[in-house]
């Protein structure tokens, strides 16, 4: 596997696999969209523009009914960096611009098709797992964004962009007690992370959607040059089980989203590396890919995409370290918290320093 990794996209037609789950509904999409411009061309051809306003509203309501179908809950793992979302930071991996859709190929897949199981990072069990070595498309080269300390408090920065209650729970796998080459789910489930009060389960207590915040403690005596921390998201929005005091949100047939990230423990004292020098340019932001691009994704997505940027969040949790918390307003939209995070990562003030740093200066959202 090559050190020296360069920038490349994910083309929109590849992005259509690559979720099982949604495979039909995305290639759906790219249909709708052709049949949309078919429609509207000739829509515009009558004279009658009472068959012309009947048509259009035909049309946006066909695009309504098949796009609306894909809402659900969605999330994505933001700090430390995860496989699918790195590129939001300038790190030079394919861009999956539905990355915050990893959820085992949808419901139905994962628990009518595959009994509950998944793949460790939120692909489908039973279809192409593109974010598992060593044959995953979309982790063909390594990069391991973020450097800890054995011991230390390892904060994790989830962005939920549609919330439906359930909890949370964080794991770690050395990858060189698997062969080296990728975690496993046997192995991940020996070490589940707990912040210093001893919870491991973390539950959405609202359905505030935004950037949500948590400090987990890494285990003393793991050391490791390539770890993965997998993130789980079972959410509470279906109807788990029939049995008194079930319904919604009850049972273990609930829709679940994964995350992968690549990390890197060193043993306690050990000095953090050193960052290399960056350009002192204010990280600019830029919305990509541009519309063209976007012909064939789902419609919803870009106005999820756009109101991302516009989002706050509420910090509810401090302590005497230095933290994102300690240098931000209560109120920081998601570009501002990307920016401070990237400039103190720069600076060498967080308590971890990314190991293999972004191509550029531009953070994309």
């Amino acid at each position: 596997m090559a050190d020296t990794i360069f920038e490349h996209d994910v083309k929109p037609r590849q992005m259509a696999y690559i979720n099982d789950g949604n495979v039909l509904f995305n290639v759906n999409s790219w249909w709708i969209f052709r049949c949309m411009v078919f429609s509207l061309s000739f829509l515009f051809k009558q004279v009658d523009c009472t068959r012309m306003l009947a048509r259009l509203i035909l049309v946006l309501l066909t695009i309504f009914v098949f796009n609306v179908i894909s809402i659900n809950a969605h999330g994505r793992l933001l700090e430390p960096p995860s496989r699918m979302s790195a590129w939001r930071l300038g790190y030079p991996v394919p861009r999956n611009y539905d990355d915050h859709s990893m959820n085992c190929g949808g419901y139905a897949t994962q628990w009518n098709k595959n009994g509950g199981k998944c793949g460790i990072c939120g692909d489908s069990w039973s279809g192409t797992r593109f974010y598992e070595r060593p044959n995953g498309a979309m982790v063909q080269h390594k990069v391991i964004p973020m450097t800890y300390s054995e011991g230390s408090t390892m904060k994790v920065t989830l962005d939920i962009t549609v919330s439906h209650n359930g909890w949370n729970e964080f794991r770690l796998c050395n990858v060189a007690r698997t062969g080296g080459i990728e975690a496993t789910q046997s192995c991940l489930n020996d070490t589940l992370l707990s912040d210093a009060s001893g919870k491991t389960k973390f539950y959405f207590t609202s359905k505030k959607v935004g950037l949500y915040s948590y400090k987990l403690l890494l285990p003393r005596g793991t050391t490791c040059d390539h770890c993965v921390l997998q993130w789980k998201w079972k959410t509470g929005n279906s109807w788990g089980c029939d049995a008194a005091g079930c319904g919604v949100g009850h049972g273990d047939a609930q829709e679940e989203f994964y995350g992968c990230s690549d990390i890197k423990i060193l043993p306690k004292g050990a000095p953090l590396p050193t960052p290399k020098p960056r350009t002192t340019t204010k990280p600019s932001f830029s919305f990509r890919p541009s519309a063209k691009d976007y012909l064939g994704y789902n419609l919803l997505d870009i106005f999820r995409e756009f109101e991302l940027v516009s989002r706050t969040f509420d910090v509810s949790e401090r302590d005497d370290d230095l933290d994102l918390d300690d240098v931000l307003p209560v109120n920081t939209s998601a570009q501002e918290y990307l920016e401070t995070l990237i400039t103190l990562k720069t600076q060498g003030k967080l308590p971890y320093i990314p190991q293999t740093h972004p191509s550029d200066s531009k953070i994309v959202f």
